[in-house]
């Protein structure tokens, strides 16, 4: 508690009545949660990149009012799917807060996402030890230690930060801090170094690779960590038809569904079709009967094409398909290849073929064709 003593040389306004002491109380509640939720602001931004903090709930309105965004999936729960600018992809929003929000915010005549929804959507779907900060915050009426990051790519803006209560003005750093996944110019944060109340420093470090980061700093008043969680790895499937050449005939396959998820090093297909009708043949020699077409075998080549000629791929770089297929079923093939045979503008055809041991029917190449 302020005592009279700790306001001499100060101007002293002093508030009596109920309806300022109401206001003063409103005034201070209403600047706690708009300086805390800069900390929100912030991990909107370094979950997903592409959003400006300063643009955040805007973002969020038009993820929630996107139909394809990934915080409309299917499932009590949402999330890992395509998004306005990422966003949903990362956490899990609960579905029926969702559509409760988009019938709120998504007619033409909506208004803009309030704090309230905007916290409720960003506080389940950011980076989580950034959402234990700003409980943190909220927590302590945004007084105490204060702490932030901000992230641009490998950049970390780190913030450190005073908000003086109880007659305590400025605290000193104790110790110096200790960081991992990151450096940072420590000379910023040297033991002694005063913080002044409501008076931040920052330093500018580096995210040492994909890793998690941590941060600890120890004050007078207490100690402040701040967290940021490793980064995921990309994940992007693309669903397509593949793309037929002209005078693509009866004996090919024509209902061939890819799903082509990128790895990095590597692709995941799953490649769906119907197993076809047998193939219409030119006559053959006399008394040539060819096989039942039944119990139908599968299998995945690819070629490559190059001014040098043609060469195929070592059978062994795919799996062995063991199941057999009759007239109508569906088939569905999954298998991975690695990122350099995947390029069909570099001359590469990847193909599957279904039939007997005399004849097969083959597909389109596999590597190319119209999203769906």
């Amino acid at each position: 508690m302020l005592s009279l003593s700790s306001l001499h040389g100060r101007r002293l306004s002093v508030c009596l009545s109920v309806a300022c002491l109401l206001s003063m109380t409103e005034s201070h509640t209403a600047h706690a949660q708009d300086s805390c939720s800069d900390i929100l602001a912030s991990g909107v931004h370094n979950t997903y990149q592409r959003v400006d903090k300063n643009d955040a709930k805007s973002a969020y309105k038009n993820a929630l009012c996107d139909d394809k965004s990934s915080l409309h999936s299917n499932g009590s729960s949402v999330g890992g799917g395509a998004s306005y600018m990422g966003i949903g992809a990362s956490g899990h929003a609960d579905k029926s807060q969702v559509d409760q929000m988009a019938s709120k915010y998504c007619s033409s005549n909506s208004s803009d996402l309030s704090d309230d929804d905007f916290h409720t959507l960003a506080t389940q779907t950011i980076d989580p030890f950034i959402v234990d900060n700003w409980r943190q915050c909220m927590a302590g009426n945004n007084r105490g230690l204060f702490g932030n990051v901000d992230m641009n790519g490998s950049d970390l803006m780190l913030t450190l930060e005073w908000r003086g209560f109880g007659g305590v003005t400025a605290t000193k750093i104790a110790a110096p801090p200790q960081m991992t996944g990151a450096t940072c110019d420590v000379g910023t944060f040297k033991t002694g170094t005063e913080l002044k109340d409501t008076v931040a420093i920052s330093a500018l470090c580096h995210r040492n690779g994909n890793d998690a980061v941590t941060f600890v700093f120890n004050t007078d008043a207490g100690s402040k960590v701040l967290k940021l969680s490793a980064i995921a790895p990309i994940v992007t499937s693309t669903r397509y038809a593949p793309k037929y050449p002209p005078g693509w005939g009866p004996n090919g396959l024509h209902d061939v569904v890819v799903t082509r998820t990128d790895e990095g090093t590597q692709f995941h297909f799953v490649v769906e079709y119907t197993a076809p009708a047998a193939p219409v043949m030119p006559p053959m020699l006399p008394g040539y009967q060819a096989p039942p077409w039944q119990n139908l075998a599968v299998n995945i080549y690819e070629n490559h094409t190059t001014g040098g000629g043609t060469t195929t791929l070592p059978p062994d770089l795919f799996p062995t398909f063991t199941e057999r297929y009759n007239v109508g079923d569906k088939v569905r093939l999954e298998f991975h290849l690695p990122s350099q045979y995947a390029d069909p503008l570099d001359g590469w055809d990847l193909r599957s073929c279904i039939g007997t041991s005399s004849s097969c029917t083959p597909s389109p190449n596999l590597l190319e064709g119209h999203t769906i």
